[in-house]
């Protein structure tokens, strides 16, 4: 690594995306910025996705690695199968992340920052 060129995680509790566009811009704008100045940014955007609906209609999304103007995102979803369980659901969101954090770290290595934003899921998970 480059001297003061940092490996920075941010764990997001939103980040934009085709179907909606304006959705955690100051994010994204953040990544934007770090990238811009040398640093080496990943983001991690583990979220809550759908309801008892969408998972009959086999709706569900899984996780996937994309690259947005420049910046890696993961986009962690958990799928919500069953109404008015939600606590599981956020649990089993947290396990996946850390799983998924972990690979990361192992292919990448280890950041040197991780930052989160807000408290729901970002924060809780960071």
């Amino acid at each position: 690594m480059q001297p003061n060129r940092l490996h920075i995680a941010i764990i997001a509790s939103w980040y934009p995306s085709d179907d909606q566009p304006f959705y955690g811009i100051f994010v994204e704008e953040q990544a934007l910025i770090l990238k811009r100045n040398g640093h080496r940014v990943v983001v991690f955007y583990p979220y809550l996705n759908g309801d008892f609906k969408t998972f009959l209609k086999g709706n569900k999304k899984k996780v996937e690695t994309r690259r947005r103007n420049g910046v890696d995102v993961i986009e962690m979803p958990q799928n919500i199968y069953f109404p008015k369980a939600k606590e599981v659901f956020i649990s089993l969101l947290i396990k996946k992340t850390l799983k998924c954090f972990k690979r990361y770290s192992e292919k990448e290595g280890s950041p040197n920052i991780i930052h989160s934003h807000s408290a729901f899921m970002g924060g809780i998970i960071g």
